[in-house]
């Protein structure tokens, strides 16, 4: 809003009437009094003529310029959110989600998702669309969002696809290559003991071989005699 002003305006008497007069948006414009106002809603250059009468019918007229610049506001871009990672196993489908994405101040109207495939570049665009990932790898897919005033942002995400023979490896490995060797030589410990125990429980049932401490005291030892030599 702009308020003009006529104050400066003089008469030897009294000036009377003051008429303000300009052209806006293609219309006459007249406004009346000493400080009036008008809203000045188009930028431009605009001249005002200010006519002062007295009562005797004179008058005067003078000019004023008012410069209206148009106001730029400027504009904040948009955040792109490309979402978490992913891991996948070949062949499944991956669904991309874009909607954490956002602009303060006006509306994102374009999402673009980039990413390498098989040697070729692969394009796609919506909040969340899919594809599906049949060759095992990983993949940096890049998010570009737009917003109605042509700024943009970007983010990435990773998407990790394993082959079906990794994921299905641990379910085929052995006790100990899935548990580690420690718990192998316990268990080898474990059935030696058993062994153990098994020969000991074994020797306390055996049958007694009839010889005893005292049969042992009467049995006289006898030393052989030395070799007869053969020169005699």
């Amino acid at each position: 809003e702009h308020t003009f002003d006529g104050s400066g305006s003089s008469d030897d008497v009294l000036v009377t009437n003051y008429t303000w007069t300009f052209t806006y948006d293609e219309l006459e414009k007249v406004l009346w009094g000493v400080s009036p106002s008008f809203v000045f809603d188009a930028a431009g250059v605009y001249i005002v003529t200010l006519t002062v009468s007295d009562g005797e019918s004179l008058s005067d007229t003078d000019t004023v310029t008012i410069t209206v610049e148009e106001v730029v506001v400027e504009n904040i871009a948009p955040v792109a959110d490309a979402g978490a990672d992913q891991t996948k196993v070949a062949g499944a489908t991956v669904v991309f989600d874009g909607s954490g994405s956002s602009d303060s101040d006006g509306t994102i109207v374009s999402y673009a998702w980039n990413f390498t495939y098989d040697g070729e570049e692969k394009t796609m665009s919506g909040v969340a669309p899919s594809f599906v990932f049949e060759t095992a790898g990983t993949y940096i897919v890049t998010l570009t969002v737009t917003d109605s005033d042509g700024d943009t942002d970007t983010d990435t995400v990773k998407i990790i696809v394993e082959a079906e023979d990794d994921v299905t490896d641990d379910d085929e490995k052995t006790f100990i290559e899935q548990y580690g060797l420690p718990i192998g030589v316990l268990a080898a410990l474990a059935i030696v003991a058993l062994l153990a125990i098994m020969l000991m429980k074994k020797g306390k049932g055996g049958k007694s071989s009839g010889v005893n401490d005292s049969d042992v005291d009467g049995i006289a030892l006898e030393e052989p005699a030395p070799p007869e030599d053969q020169n005699l």
